[in-house]
């Protein structure tokens, strides 16, 4: 988990590592259960929910499959989901 993005950086480049060739998400070691459990949430709401701290964001790299192997393609940095209130 990153706060205030500029300069954020963790043990890994990222928090998550996204696959669309497998639909894999996949959160990175350095990450709690419940942390993991979060971003991978913040990721299915990224772009389909307002309800984010932009204190609080998550690193995610997507990657693709290539003959030479696993290519990173894009690093971007998605706000944090808020839990949803009734």
């Amino acid at each position: 988990m990153h706060k205030n993005t500029a300069g954020s950086s963790t043990n890994n480049n990222y928090d998550l590592l996204i696959i669309p060739q497998t639909k894999d998400v996949i959160p990175a070691s350095h990450l709690t259960p419940i942390q993991a459990r979060n971003a991978t949430q913040s990721w299915a709401d990224y772009g389909n929910n307002s309800n984010h701290t932009f204190e609080q964001t998550w690193r995610v790299t997507v990657a693709h499959l290539t003959p030479n192997g696993l290519h990173a393609t894009t690093t971007l940095t998605i706000p944090q989901s808020l839990p949803q209130t009734v």
